[in-house]
């Protein structure tokens, strides 16, 4: 008996061990470990992070309980400002707001506390800045690109306003987009 509750404790471990927040906060600053659901603090994750998941009413995002177990959660609930005065004894690194981009959800503010100078720093994390990873499908095309009858030389997207092009490319290509 005493073995199959180590077996089960170091299971559960394991499984814990990627489950993280992600740093997504909703207004009112809820989410990260700072607010409470059913009692405990909970936070954002991304999908299949965490053994404990439960996918939120809001569309595309997952909370978890578990991931708040090793996480500080003595981040200010509603984000700072910067002229706001710091009162943290050491540095500190909060996350506010939401931005999703490939697949993945997180903060979209970065607030960094710092003890010595009493200040907050914010800052934007712009995730979608360098875009997505280039998914090369068989026919050299990325994601959502197809080729056309008659241009086997153009991955084509529908994309309004403008038709995106590319040439096919092998797995770890460059890929070089035009739009007209």
């Amino acid at each position: 008996m005493t073995l199959l509750l180590l077996l089960l404790l170091v299971t559960l471990l394991d499984s814990s061990s990627a489950c993280s927040c992600n740093g997504l906060t909703l207004p009112g600053g809820r989410g990260e470990c700072r607010t409470l659901y059913k009692g405990r603090p909970f936070c954002y994750v991304n999908k299949d992070d965490c053994s404990d998941e439960v996918q939120s009413t809001t569309t595309y995002l997952y909370w978890s309980f578990s991931a708040c177990l090793s996480k500080d959660s003595s981040c200010p609930l509603l984000e700072p400002s910067f002229d706001s005065i710091a009162t943290c004894s050491s540095p500190l690194s909060c996350s506010y707001g939401r931005e999703c981009c490939c697949g993945q959800c997180g903060g979209s503010k970065l607030a960094d506390c710092d003890p010595s100078e009493g200040a907050w720093y914010i800052s934007h994390t712009d995730r979608c800045f360098a875009g997505c990873p280039a998914d090369v499908q068989s026919n050299g095309c990325k994601g959502e690109y197809q080729i056309y009858a008659g241009e086997e030389d153009c991955c084509s997207s529908d994309f309004a306003p403008a038709r995106c092009c590319h040439t096919p490319a092998s797995e770890g290509d460059e890929i070089y987009e035009f739009c007209s």
